[in-house]
């Protein structure tokens, strides 16, 4: 059976890492949604250990816990037999009226004849191999060009305006959440038995437009515009894929968490960081179509590990 790269995301739609190391690892929300937080009750080094580990309680082949051993497909069996195309999937996660496409900063100036192939090529990216009317109609690609407040801006900066584009995006555009129920024990006196109940909260995953965006930078414009293979259709260069939630890990903190840092290898900084994970990542201009729309919907939960490479390596989606 051949499975879709984004297909071991639901395994993790109730958990959110943003933060981990070898000792621990934390899950949390979007800032501006309803946060629920989590803690793992025992150490975990990686998600994907996580993930296989539920996937062997839930009996479920490999293919689908995995993030190494799946394969791209235009549709899914799902578990009940049914046969739906990625278009569909992603149309129900939307739900009425929803878009998707992100929002495109451009930080670099002075070839605006570059800046308009740049937006040509992220748009036809997205649409091939598309054949879904309705679909399209929502794709909603957001360029943002302002000389005054993009030219070399910080990347720090730039989250904080997306932030708040986000903010007021989120409410205008009517995106409406997924929705879950949560068991949880309560006692009505000391002497009542415990029982479980649940509640109805929106689901751990919203619209992953509102969190993730796209820098082109002065390098990024120059892959796509000018450094590419004409005869590949696919080489298409690169964008800067950035993660609106991240923050650097921070110190240790505790002793046996800086003993366990010890053996690592000190990373060059990237903007400063030196973290495995500098919240961004170079995407192939190529992979903006609806599959890996799909895999930055599941991203939010997070799974945004399981694809990230460090810069200078660059994401291939195709």
């Amino acid at each position: 059976m051949q499975v879709p790269r984004w297909v071991h995301r639901p395994l993790a739609q109730c958990l959110t890492p943003v933060a981990h190391n070898q000792q621990r690892l934390f899950f949390s929300r979007p800032k501006f949604l309803p946060t629920l937080v989590f803690a793992a009750k025992s150490p975990v080094s990686r998600p994907s250990q996580l993930l296989s580990s539920l996937g062997r309680l839930m009996h479920l082949p490999s293919s689908l816990t995995s993030p190494r051993s799946f394969t791209t497909s235009a549709s899914f069996h799902g578990f009940h037999g049914s046969r739906r195309s990625e278009a569909e999937i992603l149309q129900e996660h939307l739900g009425e009226g929803g878009k998707w496409g992100f929002v495109v900063y451009r930080t670099t100036y002075g070839d605006d004849d570059g800046w308009n192939r740049v937006k040509e090529t992220i748009q036809a990216s997205s649409m091939r191999g598309l054949k879904a009317p309705d679909l399209a109609s929502s794709l909603d690609w957001v360029f943002m060009d302002d000389k005054d407040t993009l030219d070399g801006i910080s990347r720090p900066e730039l989250r904080r305006l997306f932030r708040e584009w986000a903010h007021e995006a989120f409410k205008r555009e009517g995106h409406r959440h997924r929705r879950m129920q949560i068991p949880e024990t309560v006692q009505d006196s000391p002497e009542a038995e415990p029982r479980t109940v649940y509640r109805t909260v929106p689901m751990l995953g919203a619209n992953s437009r509102y969190i993730f965006f796209i820098e082109v930078d002065a390098e990024s414009l120059r892959s796509i515009v000018y450094d590419r293979d004409p005869s590949d259709p696919w080489d298409l260069g690169h964008v800067n894929f950035i993660n609106s939630e991240w923050e650097p890990q921070g110190p240790p903190e505790s002793e046996e968490e800086r003993l366990a840092m010890l053996d690592d290898e000190p990373l060059p900084p990237i903007d400063g960081c030196t973290d495995e994970d500098v919240g961004w990542m170079k995407l192939k201009t190529s992979s903006l179509g609806i599959s890996f729309h799909l895999a930055a919907t599941y991203y939010v939960e997070d799974t945004w590990h399981y694809d990230y490479k460090r810069p200078p390596a660059i994401v291939d989606w195709t």
